[in-house]
């Protein structure tokens, strides 16, 4: 195959992969919830006081304000459905909203969007927030934090800062 050819179909297959990254997340909503609810799954199992922290955190999150209740519950079941299932495929879809949050934050000029400063670490400090929120860390909470803040590009010294800025505001 000519060269001419691999890169006719490399761009083919580039668009597919692009429809395939934001075929769940679509939005920063859908993203954004899809990696919160990641995060009250992260142990395999959803607590009380974690849902009821996502369920005040969804309402003052700025990024939700702007929809309605219904809006929010119908992307609540969208991404519960993502999440709510075994670790290799929750961790796959919320890799995937994390694609979507940096491509947000990056920008797009060719589509007119501006850059999205601090979404990923926005993204990644509301999760740590929702881990927390029962106060006990598995080790299953760990891997999935590590995950996230690889996923969206936060360094070690910043997701450790975000982690004890947390912890401070959740010890008092």
């Amino acid at each position: 195959m000519s060269d001419a050819g691999a890169q006719h179909q490399k761009s083919e297959l580039d668009k597919a992969l692009d429809a395939a990254s934001t075929r769940h997340t679509g939005s920063k909503e859908a993203a954004l919830m899809t990696v919160l609810l990641g995060a009250v799954f992260a142990d395999g199992e959803s607590h009380e006081a974690e849902l009821a922290e996502f369920d005040m955190l969804v309402k003052r999150i700025n990024t939700f304000k702007a929809l309605s209740e219904e809006q929010r519950l119908k992307l609540r079941s969208e991404a519960l459905v993502l999440v709510n299932g075994t670790d290799t495929a929750r961790n796959d879809h919320v890799r995937t909203a994390c694609v979507s949050l940096m491509q947000l934050q990056r920008g797009d000029p060719k589509r007119n969007t501006p850059p999205m400063d601090g979404i990923a670490e926005a993204a990644f400090a509301h999760a740590c927030d929702l881990v927390f929120a029962d106060m006990k860390v598995t080790e299953e909470e760990r891997t999935f934090l590590r995950m996230l803040s690889e996923a969206l590009d936060i360094g070690e010294l910043r997701a450790k800062h975000i982690t004890q800025m947390l912890g401070l505001k959740n010890d008092y």
